[in-house]
């Protein structure tokens, strides 16, 4: 999704469409993420920081992985390791 996408989702200019496969799983992927975030680190600032700082397992920093499909998918098997799911 790109950044003027993700600003217009976040305004409420664009819903998501399941029609739209990919489109759609990436977000699911994106949700699931501070889902894991917020059931491991339970409040927003030391997910931020988490998401901020390197993580060597991760090799980079959270944040920065996201932005790739690859990333994006490495970061969420990461948390769900730790949250027990595989």
């Amino acid at each position: 999704m790109s950044p003027t996408t993700a600003s217009r989702l976040y305004s409420g200019g664009y819903v998501l469409n399941p029609s739209r496969k990919k489109e759609w799983e990436f977000s699911l992927l994106f949700v699931r993420m501070f889902q894991s975030l917020d059931a491991i680190l339970g409040h927003d600032q030391p997910a931020q920081q988490w998401l901020n700082d390197e993580n060597h397992a991760l090799n980079g920093r959270p944040a920065e992985l996201v932005r790739t499909t690859e990333g994006l998918v490495r970061v969420v098997h990461y948390l769900d390791a730790h949250l027990g799911r595989s």
